[in-house]
């Protein structure tokens, strides 16, 4: 048990970005990749993820860790296949960023949060990728919901101690 708590202790956490996103048009990405940890809350509308299609419900947080290649489809109805470059290059005809913190949990479309953050154990090792798990869900976690919500609204703000916030809020999720 004093190996697991040298290694919690010695995990650092930085954020790197979030955003609110509106989802346009379904759409599934077959090769998604990301070199960072992904947190994704879904607030409405549908996303699967993965070869079984697993469903993410509305208030659920999907986690992809870093360098795992997944399947993800996000929105209801036909979606459109695209490979991970493809949808970047093109990622305007398919989602826009909500800039309100207003709207951020209240979007009358489909709408989700993501994160990225890296997860270091003693600054250098990747700890979710050392663990090798998949991406998975976490059911109704009302606490890692908010503090997703209160994370991004820190971002989009400018209030001062921004940063320190932000900070803590992604320590806390992860």
């Amino acid at each position: 048990m004093e190996d697991y708590n040298k290694i919690i202790e010695s995990l650092s956490v930085r954020y790197l970005k979030s955003k609110n996103i509106k989802i346009l048009k379904p759409h599934t990405i077959e090769n998604f990749y990301d070199v960072e940890n992904l947190v994704i809350l879904l607030h409405k509308g549908e996303i699967s993820f993965g070869k079984e299609n697993e469903q993410v419900s509305e208030g659920d947080v999907l986690f992809i860790p870093a360098g795992k290649l997944v399947t993800l489809t996000y929105g209801s109805g036909a979606a459109t296949k695209l490979k991970n470059e493809d949808f970047i290059n093109n990622k305007e005809k398919y989602i826009a960023t909500n800039r309100n913190p207003q709207l951020l949990a209240n979007q009358p479309n489909e709408s989700y949060t993501y994160l990225s953050l890296e997860a270091k154990v003693f600054d250098s090792v990747n700890f979710f990728t050392s663990l090798d798990i998949p991406p998975f869900i976490v059911h109704n976690n009302e606490k890692l919901q908010q503090l997703i919500v209160d994370l991004t609204t820190e971002n989009m703000g400018n209030k001062v101690g921004k940063e320190r916030f932000i900070k803590l809020y992604a320590e806390m999720i992860v």
